[in-house]
């Protein structure tokens, strides 16, 4: 997650309902299928982001990343739409104005759900949401089921998974200087240079867990005892 302080009001706002209004907002926007409500969800993150006070830029940014992904489905979508009156035709495919419709409401359907998320992961730190994830799990523990594994399991994602990156990042630019640069490659040199990649990851991950392993062994951790914590939500 990348939290920004912005010391805006989403920033202030319960985690839990931030999180609960963010499934809600999901979930409606792929079931409802009439435009104007699309696009009226489509304003309303829009307001979220002026709200929160995210620079522009920063969501452009974020919106990179999934790009490729938003173009897949767009044209799966096209492809596989109901057939309609023909626009234009790409090689043996016609492109029918149902698909192009199709196509739109994705487009519109996946802006939303990656805006969401960059507003919540933005205005939420990674603590806050552990939190609120425990906070969740408390009526579940009271008919008895054991949540230790999966609230230590989001921790360790928490902690380890931004460590890893930096190492990746650390070994993309030591191959860089040796003249491995996957950056600059086309996509099959970067398929075969990516294992050069991996194979280090892999090595430091495992080294990791086993040191950590030790460690909560050396300190007696049991997954599933009680356990206090220094942050509470209260509520």
């Amino acid at each position: 997650m990348a939290y920004l302080e912005t010391n805006s009001i989403l920033n202030r706002v319960d985690s839990r309902v931030k999180i609960v209004m963010t499934i809600v907002l999901i979930v409606a926007t792929f079931y409802v299928t009439n435009f104007l409500i699309l696009v009226l969800f489509l304003l309303l993150v829009a307001w979220l982001v002026v709200l929160a006070k995210i620079p522009i830029l920063y969501c452009l940014k974020k919106l990179r990343s999934p790009a490729i992904m938003i173009v897949i489905m767009i044209m799966l979508q096209m492809l596989i739409a109901p057939r309609g009156n023909a626009i234009f035709e790409i090689g043996f495919k016609q492109i029918t104005d149902d698909a192009l419709w199709h196509g739109l409401l994705v487009f519109i359907r996946l802006m939303i759900v990656i805006t969401c998320m960059i507003v919540l992961t933005s205005t939420t730190k990674q603590q806050e949401f552990i939190l609120a994830v425990q906070s969740f799990l408390q009526p579940v523990r009271k008919v008895g089921l054991k949540t230790g594994s999966i609230m230590l399991t989001f921790r360790i994602i928490q902690r380890f998974v931004p460590s890893i990156t930096q190492e990746a990042n650390k070994i993309l630019k030591a191959q860089a200087s040796r003249g491995l640069d996957i950056k600059g490659a086309n996509i099959w040199l970067r398929m075969r240079l990516i294992g050069a990649l991996l194979l280090p990851v892999f090595v430091i991950a495992i080294k990791r867990a086993d040191d950590l392993s030790n460690s909560m062994a050396v300190r007696g951790y049991v997954i599933n005892g009680e356990r206090s914590s220094y942050r509470v939500i209260r509520g």
